[in-house]
């Protein structure tokens, strides 16, 4: 781990890094060392630094500083010299599947397998399945994963969002089959995401047509966190993709974009 030195008062603190355990669970423990500062935390974990009131919990009222005494959670700056203490963050990412072909379409864009790998890494992973719900329902279906941004915003649950479906430069969802999809047809604007959103997100990764085009990254993710959209119109089927797995008899879509996602925080890293 690596470690500085500061001078507080004339006493030499050691510095050290943030200790993250990320176990599965809706949310993370984020514990800080003599000296951390929950800025240095935002920017491993890829939050905001000005939003961490809307993002980070404090287990206790009061918060031990780096000099040895306390002070009440209110007078916490992002910038303070904290001591030992114990947080939660988020560590919830809520997938949505708006994609095609049912089973066999989730199967071909390797979702359970995305969703295993998110896991691994000790994440929460909550799911929307737009084909278990009613065709004839597409606005209440449409307000229910919106329903669930929010909740999971409003708990300081949600560190990102992973989506897969039809997509433009401004909305993602499941209008544009071209084949034929289990569950209603409809789509988001990611400006309406935004608007459930307390805070920025640490990461959201979208499998869908002009999202590295779209308006996504700026809307909706935190200028530390980490962003993937597809250029152009998205072909799962793309030869050069294939090619990249040869022998392989199905495209792992997602996982290197996964694996990449994992290396952006130095308190948990993930092997490339």
């Amino acid at each position: 781990m690596e470690t500085d030195q500061y001078d507080v008062a004339n006493v030499t603190i050691t510095l050290t890094q943030w200790n993250v355990n990320r176990a599965g669970n809706f949310t993370a423990p984020a514990t800080s060392m003599v000296g951390c500062t929950i800025a240095e935390l935002a920017d491993e974990i890829g939050l905001e630094r000005g939003e961490f009131r809307a993002w980070l919990t404090f287990t206790n009222d009061n918060v031990m500083l780096a000099n040895g005494t306390q002070t009440h959670k209110d007078n916490i700056a992002v910038d303070t010299l904290l001591g030992a203490n114990s947080f939660q963050i988020p560590n919830t990412m809520y997938m949505a599947w708006f994609g095609e072909m049912g089973i066999a379409g989730q199967g071909w864009m390797n979702w359970g397998q995305n969703v295993a790998d998110l896991q691994r890494l000790g994440f929460h992973v909550v799911q929307f399945n737009n084909d278990d719900f009613d065709k004839s329902n597409a606005n209440g279906v449409k307000a229910n994963f919106l329903g669930g941004v929010t909740w999971l915003s409003n708990e300081k649950f949600l560190h990102g969002m992973y989506m897969m479906g039809h997509g433009g430069t401004t909305n993602v969802g499941s209008s544009g089959t071209r084949c034929y999809t289990q569950g209603p047809d409809w789509s988001v604007q990611y400006a309406e995401i935004e608007a459930q959103l307390n805070y920025d997100l640490g990461a959201v990764i979208i499998h869908a047509c002009w999202s590295n085009e779209s308006n996504a990254e700026d809307l909706l993710v935190s200028d530390n966190g980490f962003f993937v959209g597809q250029t152009g119109v998205y072909v799962p089927l793309d030869p050069e993709r294939l090619a990249s797995h040869s022998g392989a008899s199905y495209l792992p879509v997602g996982i290197e974009d996964i694996l990449l996602y994992g290396g952006r925080q130095r308190t948990q890293k993930f092997e490339a």
